[in-house]
């Protein structure tokens, strides 16, 4: 009989496993997306963005990657919505 479910067993096989580098967290384009483009969207990015090194450091990579992923597409998100309303206003 198995001593460990399945959740115990993931936990267990993630702090064994060490990543070799960290991920960006893409804070930077998460605050410029906020800055000039698209506040709400931009607010998003910024917290996936502070998510990434909490959950690094706590051993849980895969989630780390997950959030800066996450703040990348948010980031990108804005600045898109952004450049759309802001040419939306030109015409």
């Amino acid at each position: 009989m198995n001593q460990y479910s399945n959740n115990e067993q993931q936990a267990n096989n993630e702090q064994q496993y060490s990543y070799a580098y960290k991920p960006n967290t893409n804070l930077v384009w998460a605050i410029l997306s906020t800055l000039f483009c698209c506040l709400p969207l931009g607010i998003v990015a910024i917290v996936k963005a502070s998510q990434v090194d909490t959950l690094w450091f706590c051993g849980k990579y895969n989630e780390a990657i997950a959030a800066a992923e996450s703040a990348k597409k948010w980031s990108i998100i804005a600045a898109v919505v952004g450049v759309l309303f802001g040419f939306a206003l030109t015409i």
